[in-house]
């Protein structure tokens, strides 16, 4: 609960039991969280909109990574490169039956100094399909 005390304080957030519970449950999971599953998960405790604005200033910080998936559904993971200075561009693998999300690479420093040159005030990449987990036949 340290770390995610501490992440809190170094993004200029008040330290709240709520935020700490909503941070560590991402930084536990390795799938993509929707705001409805926070909901489902938070039902009776957090209400939709205070959820609603935790993800989007987590996100402003740059301590969550927002995913656009192909059908528009918007899920969100948590970055592991939070904390870093320079910007990273790394794009997401999601899998589209498990919900799994894997960071891919950062992209190779041509396509990085190009985006320099540009003003980009957000860039989403996602890669999606079947993880070769769930591509396995079940074993009978």
């Amino acid at each position: 609960m340290t770390e995610v005390k501490d992440i809190l304080k170094k993004h200029s957030f008040r330290v709240t039991q709520h935020r700490c519970d909503v941070l560590s449950f991402f930084m536990l999971c390795k799938t993509a969280i929707t705001h409805s599953d926070l909901e489902q998960k938070y039902r009776g405790e957090i209400d939709r909109v205070s959820l609603y604005r935790m993800l989007n200033s987590f996100t402003v910080k740059g301590i969550l990574c927002k995913l656009i998936g192909s059908n528009g559904a918007v899920s969100y993971v948590f970055d592991k490169h939070f904390d870093h200075d320079k910007i990273h561009v790394h794009p997401h693998y999601k899998c589209k039956n498990c919900n799994d999300v894997i960071e891919l690479p950062e992209l190779p420093d041509s396509y990085m100094k190009l985006l320099e040159r540009l003003k980009i005030d957000e860039i989403n990449i996602l890669a999606e399909g079947i993880c070769a987990d769930c591509e396995k036949p079940e074993k009978i």
